[in-house]
């Protein structure tokens, strides 16, 4: 339900660009209103069952430099087994 109060009219406007001012609309409105909440449903929701396995995964390491012609160790990174 709107209800207008008052009539919008444009500015009288002179040529040497004097302005006189104008009027916006005026409107009464009688509106709804919107509310949000929660409210406590039994609903189907997936259930995930999480199991330890022994899987392989991806290392890095760095072999350290050689000094005066030798590898410090076994020239191995730690962690990284022999490539076979």
């Amino acid at each position: 339900d709107i209800e207008v109060k008052e009539e919008g009219r444009l500015p009288d406007i002179d040529v040497d660009a004097d302005v006189e001012g104008g009027n916006l609309p005026e409107f009464d409105v009688d509106v709804g209103e919107v509310k949000a909440g929660t409210t406590t449903e039994t609903i189907m929701v997936p259930k995930v069952v999480m199991e330890e396995e022994e899987v392989q995964v991806p290392v890095i390491g760095v072999v350290p430099p050689e000094e005066d012609g030798e590898i410090e160790g076994d020239g191995q990174a730690d962690g990284i087994p022999d490539e076979e």
